[in-house]
């Protein structure tokens, strides 16, 4: 008995030193490190600790269930990530744009299970609204050098652990004389349905004005909690994040980087 137990037992393949489950195909540590990695790179923001454990835990009980619709798509998944750098910086925020739509589109586990856990993972990023940007042609006579544009630039980042942080810069030039203002804060945020609190932690402005150096400021503000309504559509640039206080609308396009 004790040689046919060892004939059996040289005789089953070798099995992978990484697998965690056995199927057709295995689930291996290799598969979930590619999952979380693409996931990783859909939402622009490397997971916590507990999230990319969570990430695991899904795909184990994905194979547990032998749901294989499911697997074929983080087999696919992680497949994709080798092929990553073979796309340009266009084509990679194309696709992007596109896994995250369909993996939201189909209740993905995962991605539950990452929202579930941190805030929506649709917000995750970055998102920017510019304005403005005029061509300036004045030039001043004695250093030769052209005024500084006028626009504006407001720009919302959005990690998976639910931190927020909101920048703008306003920008007026008129011949040799340029005022700005540079407003930031951050902290965390909630979602509940379609409503979006922010909780500031920190909230400066800095004005510069370089024809009126004695307006010159730089300050905290006081700290504020402050709800808004939203949505994520598709706009003519892209995916928009609309925020409105039920009189104005702010858009903001998903920023690449």
């Amino acid at each position: 008995m004790r040689t046919a137990i060892l004939f059996l037992a040289l005789a089953m393949p070798a099995l992978p030193v990484d697998l965690l489950v056995q199927g057709d195909p295995p689930l291996t540590s290799g598969i979930v490190q590619n999952v979380t990695g693409i996931l990783e790179w859909v939402l622009g923001s490397p997971l916590p600790g507990d999230q990319r454990s969570a990430v695991q835990q899904t795909l184990v009980n994905t194979w547990h269930q032998h749901n294989m619709a499911q697997i074929a798509q983080y087999v696919q998944l992680s497949n994709l990530r080798a092929h990553l750098g073979e796309l340009d910086s266009a084509q990679q925020q194309t696709l992007r744009t596109t896994l995250l739509a369909q993996l939201q589109g189909q209740a993905n586990p995962t991605m539950s299970t990452v929202a579930s856990s941190s805030g929506p993972v649709a917000l995750t990023g970055k998102w920017e609204q510019r304005s403005g940007g005029s061509t300036v042609t004045y030039r001043d006579s004695v250093t030769g050098s052209y005024a500084a544009p006028s626009g504006n630039i407001n720009r919302y980042a959005f990690t998976p652990d639910g931190q927020y942080e909101y920048a703008e810069l306003h920008q007026v030039t008129n011949y040799n004389c340029t005022s700005k203002y540079f407003g930031y804060e951050k902290g965390p945020y909630t979602v509940n349905g379609n409503r979006i609190t922010f909780t500031q932690r920190q909230h400066s402005l800095k004005f510069d004005a370089s024809c009126s150096p004695s307006l010159n400021s730089d300050k905290n503000l006081p700290l504020k909690t402050e709800a808004y309504f939203f949505e994520i559509v598709n706009g003519p640039n892209g995916q928009e994040l609309q925020i409105n206080d039920g009189k104005t609308r702010w858009r903001f396009v998903r920023a690449a980087d």
